[in-house]
C-alpha cells in the first residue's frame, strides 16, 4: 500500500505541479522539467544522479536539470533505514 501511495503522489505531482515529494523526507518545489533549476528542502542527505547535494542551514537544496535530460535519479539517506532511490521522468 505504501509503494502505491508513493507512486500516486509522484504521478499527481508530475501532472499537477506544485509541491512535490517523491521520497520520504524530500520536498521539491515545482515540477521536474528539462533546463529547470529545482529547489526544495530535506532533513536528510540527498543525491541527484549520484552526486551528493549540499544543504543550507535549514535544509535547502538546489540542483539543475540539463536541457536534454530525460530522467533523474533522486536518492535520500536518512542514516537509519539506508538510501532510498527513485528514477523519475523529466
Amino acid at each position: 500500500m505504501n509503494r502505491y501511495l508513493t507512486r500516486l503522489t509522484a504521478l499527481i505531482a508530475l501532472l499537477g505541479g506544485g509541491a512535490y515529494a517523491a521520497l520520504p523526507g524530500l520536498q521539491l518545489d515545482g515540477t521536474l522539467r528539462q533546463g529547470e533549476l529545482v529547489s526544495g528542502r530535506s532533513a536528510h542527505l540527498v543525491e541527484v544522479d549520484g552526486r551528493l547535494l549540499r544543504r543550507g542551514p535549514n535544509g535547502e537544496i538546489v540542483f539543475g536539470l540539463s536541457r536534454d535530460q530525460t530522467d533523474v535519479e533522486l536518492c535520500v539517506d536518512d542514516g537509519r533505514s539506508g538510501k532510498r532511490c527513485q528514477r523519475l521522468p523529466v
